[in-house]
Formats: C-alpha cells, sequence, structure tokens
C-alpha cells in the first residue's frame, strides 16, 4: 500500500480515519503532551517530566551527637526537568530526641546543587531532653528552569512538652524560617540536601532524624 501512494500525494488529514488500535500507536511518537485530548486516557505519572510526585520517603533514621562540623540528614537526587517553570518540590523531616546541652543552636542548611539555599539556626538554648519537631522547606522555580526560591522552617517544643502555642498550660515551643534563592540549572538531575550542624560542644547536644519525606507538589 505504501508503495502505490506518492510521497508528493499531500493527502491532508481529514481525508485519513482515527488510529482506535492501541498497538497501532507509538508511544515515541507523542511528542506535544499538551494536545493530547482530555479524552484520550491517564498518562502514567512515572511518564511526565520529572517523574511521579513521590521521591523518597522513609529512609534509616539519623543521629548528631555533639558533632560540630556539618552532617548530612538527607541527600536525594532531584529528576531533570522536575523543577520547571510553576514546579515546586517540599520536605518535611521529623526529629526526636532533641537536647541542647549548654546553650548552643543547630544549623540547618537547605541545599540544591551546589547552591546553598538556606541557613537556619535555632536559638542558644539549653532546654533539656526529649524535645520533639520538624524542619520542613520548599523550592520552587523562579521564572524558568534556571532559578529558584527557598524557603525553610523549623518548630520544636522545648523542656520535653508536647507542640503547642498555648502558653497558659505551659506549652513553649521554638520556632523560625529563612528564605533563599539558587541559579541552578534544572533540566538536569541535581541534589537536595538536608545537614544539621551544632554550633558548640557539649556533651548533652544530640537530635536524631526519624524519618523525611521529599514530594513534588505541582
Amino acid at each position: 500500500m505504501n508503495a502505490d501512494v506518492s510521497a508528493s500525494a499531500a493527502i491532508v488529514d481529514t481525508k485519513l480515519d482515527t488510529i482506535a488500535t492501541a498497538s497501532k500507536v507509538s508511544g515515541a511518537a507523542l511528542t506535544l503532551l499538551a494536545n493530547i485530548p482530555s479524552g484520550a486516557g491517564v498518562i502514567p505519572s512515572a511518564n511526565l517530566p520529572g517523574g511521579g510526585n513521590l521521591v523518597v520517603a522513609n529512609p534509616p533514621e539519623v543521629t548528631n551527637a555533639n558533632v560540630q562540623t556539618e552532617q548530612t540528614i538527607f541527600s536525594v537526587s532531584i529528576p531533570a526537568n522536575t523543577l520547571l517553570t510553576g514546579k515546586a518540590i517540599k520536605f518535611k523531616a521529623y526529629f526526636s530526641a532533641v537536647s541542647w546541652g549548654g546553650n548552643y543552636n543547630i544549623l540547618f542548611r537547605m541545599k540544591y546543587g551546589a547552591t546553598t539555599v538556606v541557613s537556619l539556626a535555632t536559638p542558644s538554648t539549653n532546654n533539656g531532653t526529649g524535645n520533639e519537631g520538624w524542619v520542613e522547606g520548599y523550592l520552587l522555580a523562579d521564572g524558568g528552569s534556571s532559578a529558584q526560591k527557598g524557603a525553610m522552617g523549623y518548630t520544636f517544643n522545648i523542656d520535653g512538652k508536647e507542640l503547642a502555642a498555648d502558653a497558659a498550660v505551659g506549652f513553649t515551643k521554638l520556632a523560625g524560617h529563612a528564605l533563599g534563592s539558587a541559579v541552578e540549572n534544572a533540566t538536569g538531575a541535581l541534589t537536595l540536601t538536608l545537614s544539621g550542624q551544632w554550633e558548640g560542644d557539649n556533651v548533652g547536644n544530640t537530635y536524631t532524624a526519624e524519618f523525611w519525606v521529599v514530594e513534588k507538589i505541582t
């Protein structure tokens, strides 16, 4: 049949019938995803740019016992093209057994590629053992694939009490946040890292990152 049709025939698409047999259409032939009609079905999220929503979750716990050098809490590869225009990722890490032994702070750093996007330190405090809390952050494309904005915050209870804001019943918490930016090329895979570091030396300084989740949210 192919030999019977001249290459110069210039057959318009209105003369062609719909190809309804799935095995007759190659996925490699789809180059403009925005033009796929809504009734065509659901494209698996793993096949979309940047992969699915969940990047990684529930890794082994990490403990920092009085380490004054920067220590990695997690480091994950963010797939190429994840942070394109209008896209963002977030992370949340849960900490247990946080103990400030001698009026020293914890410095947290969020990094993307070679850039430290946000550096954020807790207050220097001495509030005993059994404290718990969260560190969470957001990173989004800033108008394209080569610039990013980020934010990171923490919330910890102190004196071994539950997280709450009601001072009337004795609940107290530490909270803080900071903004930052990066100029990284997100069309390639880059590493997202959260690290922690104790400001000074005290045998009572310790924390454990029980688990964390990194997720694409758009």
